[in-house]
Order: C-alpha cells, then structure tokens, then sequence
C-alpha cells in the first residue's frame, strides 16, 4: 500500500487572451477614469468663471446648464470607470453592477434621444 496518497496540481495560469482583455478592460477603464475628472473639472471651471466668458459666442443660457451637466457627466463617468475597474478584477457582484450600470446609462441615453426627437420646435 505505497500510495502516493492525494497530489494537489498547481492552478493553471490563465489562457493568454483573458489576461489580454483584462488588460484592455483596465487601461479603457483608468482611461475613462481621467475623462471623468476632466469633465468634473471643466464643469467646475465653468461654474467658478461663469462671468467672464464675453468671448465666447452667445448662447442663451448656455452657463446656466452646461457646467452643473458636465459635472454631473464627469461624475458618471467616474462611477463607470471605477465599476469597470472592479469588474476587471473578475468578481461576479462587481461585473453584475457594471452591467446594470450600463443597462441604465443606455435606457436614459435612448429616452433622451427619443425625447428630442419628439420634441415639437419653438415658433
């Protein structure tokens, strides 16, 4: 009875094309990343320096609604490259949120177009 008893193998390394989409995933995501910051950021400059924008062609209430939108882009932005970045990481709970995340940024990207589409043009 000179068995050898239970071997445990060592874990397989992972196939040569996860490893390449894990890291196209993270530079999209740091990527996506830096443009959330910046969108925050012009938002925030355009919101600090809302008076002093003479050069600039006139469009009517132009500053009112752009910087607190780019703010609020650059923060979805940031939210979907953190989530991707987690995803990234291969946790079933984090790719479920990037999903649903996306499946809501789509549904609103649609309902928005949709709802300019229909929208009747002012006299």
């Amino acid at each position: 009875a000179g068995g050898r008893g239970l071997v445990l193998a060592a874990p397989c390394p992972p196939p040569p094309a996860m490893a390449v989409s894990t890291t196209f995933l993270r530079i999209t995501n740091g990527l996506l990343l830096g443009v959330g910051v910046a969108l925050a950021g012009a938002g925030g400059y355009i919101l600090a320096d809302a008076g002093s924008h003479d050069d600039l062609p006139e469009v009517p209430s132009l500053f009112e609604w752009a910087g607190p939108a780019l703010i609020v882009l650059g923060v979805g932005v940031l939210v979907l490259g953190t989530l991707g970045c987690f995803a990234a990481s291969k946790s079933r709970f984090s790719v479920m949120l990037y999903i649903l995340y996306l499946l809501a940024l789509y549904t609103a990207l649609i309902a928005v177009a949709g709802g300019a589409a229909v929208q009747p043009s002012a006299p």
